[in-house]
């Protein structure tokens, strides 16, 4: 089990040590904590709220338990005053944004500089369109008269909030209904947050693609290709069953999007491969995705790549891995009951059987963590806890 400390506690144990600092994680978090205890030596730090599943594994060696922001911004600042480096991971934009913000103060963490403009969707259009990376016809609606000149004559649509905001009236719709269009957007409009309204491309959820990845200075030094197979919700979500395949075209085409914005850092890219074959981009995470877990099964242990480069090591890594599935229990359920998909169940059975699938949240080598979460469940459908994580 991991030692616990509180947010005003000394941080003995991690004096002049270097580290990997964990942000908030979930199923990506515990992911990132798994790739990087390949290596035992590795010490394992976790600041998450007080009961997160993560803080359970008996692969984490330490977690800080925080209530509040101000809370967490002195863990942060008293780590930094104690370790000789820390290498940080980020499951969330909120914990990526706290720490570029809060990097002028903080000299032992390793905080690479990322433009925080790339968490709007117009911003990641705009280095598409200097990249000449393709992406569905797209339209900023600020005001409902920003549609007049937009034309709405694909079969769908999909409207999502520009920026990346916990505070965000929904994450994505997608709807054939002009009117409808014009509801959500003013939804956005309401909150004072422009909204994106983009051809929605057609194709279910197995046409989703991933090129995730470790890249310093916009070099692609670690690639990841994957494929959503489900998501939840269906159409609209994160993945609750996805595999690695190999992919060098996505890969290609991320590469003109990483050189375009120089990133250093774990990076998600999703694009959607068209009818005729195309792979539109879709998306751009700068930081660890949900079922990132599965590069490391298959041999891109990203984590451990930003590890070693980040702290100059000379460690060579094993890249050797095998095809893995991923499989989110909860996320499956989700699907079948909320979802009414029916057509999932015959993937349920194929990956809950497989020898080559990862779950998301349950190892036999390391159970705490999805019991933690039950007990969270129950809490949370109790109404005593806020959150599930």
């Amino acid at each position: 089990m991991p030692l616990f400390y509180t947010y005003n506690e000394h941080f003995e144990k991690l004096e002049n040590q270097k580290i990997s600092l964990i942000f908030d994680g979930f199923i990506n978090g515990l992911g990132i904590v798994r790739s990087l205890k390949t290596q035992p030596s590795i010490i394992t730090v976790v600041v998450c709220k007080k009961g997160a599943a993560l803080s359970y594994s008996n692969k984490v060696d330490v977690a800080i338990i925080y209530k509040s922001i101000e809370e967490l911004k002195k863990i942060i600042i008293g780590v930094d005053k104690v370790v000789a480096l820390a290498i940080p991971y980020y499951c969330n934009d909120n914990n990526l944004k706290l720490l570029i913000e809060m990097k002028d103060m903080l000299s032992n963490i390793s905080i690479h500089p990322v433009d925080l403009g790339l968490l709007h969707k117009d911003n990641q259009v705009a280095v598409c369109n200097k990249a000449a990376v393709i992406f569905p016809a797209s339209k900023i609606v600020s005001k409902l008269e920003d549609l007049d000149d937009f034309q709405l004559s694909a079969k769908h649509y999909i409207i999502k909030p520009t920026n990346s905001n916990k505070n965000n009236p929904f994450k994505t719709k997608i709807t054939a209904e002009i009117s409808e269009v014009k509801r959500h957007c003013k939804t956005c409009i309401d909150k004072g947050i422009a909204a994106m309204v983009s051809e929605y491309i057609p194709g279910d959820d197995s046409h989703l693609y991933t090129l995730g990845g470790y890249a310093h200075q916009g070099n692609l030094i670690m690639p990841f290709t994957g494929r959503k197979i489900a998501q939840r919700p269906k159409n609209n979500g994160v993945a609750s069953l996805a595999e690695s395949i190999e992919n060098e075209e996505i890969v290609a085409i991320g590469s003109r999007f990483l050189k375009e914005i120089k990133f250093t850092g774990i990076f998600q890219i999703e694009f959607k491969k068209s009818p005729e074959g195309k792979y539109y981009f879709i998306e751009f995470n700068p930081r660890n995705w949900s079922w990132g877990y599965v590069a490391t099964i298959s041999g891109s242990n990203l984590p451990l790549q930003k590890y070693f480069t980040e702290t100059s090591s000379n460690e060579v890594l094993n890249t050797k891995g095998v095809p893995n599935y991923y499989f989110w229990m909860e996320g499956v359920f989700y699907n079948i009951i909320l979802d009414r998909w029916l057509g999932v169940i015959p993937n349920f059975f194929k990956l809950l059987f497989s020898k080559r699938t990862t779950f998301a949240i349950f190892s036999f080598k390391d159970p705490m963590p999805l019991f933690a979460y039950f007990k969270n469940s129950l809490l949370f459908i109790a109404r005593i806890r806020k959150d599930l994580r």
